[in-house]
């Protein structure tokens, strides 16, 4: 998608799977992408970060050290007029626990130490989209930390400044969280700046969220929902379609994935 919508032709993917090597370089699906084996935490340090980056750290896992680790590194060194996206599990687990809340607050400072944590910070917070709504402000807080460490050395007019533009949740298996935003220089926020997303109704500045629904429809009925947009003819479509879906579907159709089955 970067490749083919951006014209991106300078990527590198970190993949940790060493033992499937052969099978990752057989389906790369560019020549441009260049693979870098082994853990993020070893291989971002020794990559160059003179160009503009858009950068997205994708975990599997919840929240640690080691992506707290992999966020102040690319916070140090990315380039004005870069983007930095991070995804992180945010599945709180089981909720039928009387001691959940007790479990989750362990397991959080196991993985990120007591100071860590925000002090504020308490265990029936963690709860069902809480775990998401303590990770992004976890997460924020790093990079503009790091950025503040890293202007004290420099001018003002070198400075850089973190603005969020991303704040997604949603279910992929287990909920999900992906916040994300632009560091720019003060030269570089004239052309790119916050205020230039303002139109696009996904986009998320602060602590709200942006939560992904995927409706469940037809390909049939995603044919007859595209020939009523954009605009607000959905009310046309047939009463049996569940609203909710309806709705979703006007949010995200220009993004939906569209796949063709065919018989040869």
């Amino acid at each position: 998608m970067f490749h083919h919508r951006l014209g991106v032709i300078d990527m590198i993917s970190i993949e940790k799977r060493t033992g499937n090597r052969r099978r990752f370089e057989f389906n790369r699906p560019f020549s441009c992408i260049k693979m870098h084996w082994g853990i993020s935490y070893d291989v971002l340090p020794l990559l160059s970060w003179r160009k503009r980056t858009i950068i997205w750290l994708d975990y599997e896992v919840h929240l640690n050290d080691r992506v707290l680790q992999d966020v102040s590194l690319v916070a140090s060194r990315i380039r004005s007029g870069s983007l930095l996206v991070v995804t992180v599990a945010a599945d709180p687990g089981d909720a039928s626990d009387p001691s959940a809340p007790k479990i989750r607050m362990t397991k959080l400072i196991a993985r990120l130490g007591k100071t860590g944590v925000p002090a504020d910070l308490r265990p029936e917070h963690l709860a069902r989209w809480g775990t998401a709504r303590a990770y992004r402000r976890i997460i924020s807080d790093m990079i503009v930390t790091t950025i503040s460490d890293r202007n004290a050395a420099l001018a003002p007019s070198e400075r850089v400044a973190y603005h969020q533009i991303f704040n997604f949740h949603y279910q992929d298996g287990v909920k999900m969280l992906t916040i994300g935003g632009i560091i720019v220089n003060p030269e570089d926020a004239q052309r790119l700046g916050p205020e230039d997303f303002k139109d696009l109704r996904f986009v998320r500045t602060g602590e709200e969220e942006y939560v992904i629904r995927f409706p469940i429809l037809t390909e049939k009925e995603t044919r007859h929902l595209d020939a009523r947009l954009p605009g607000g003819r959905l009310k046309l479509t047939p009463v049996w379609l569940p609203d909710v879906d309806r709705q979703s579907y006007r949010d995200l159709y220009r993004y939906f994935p569209n796949f063709v089955e065919a018989e040869i």
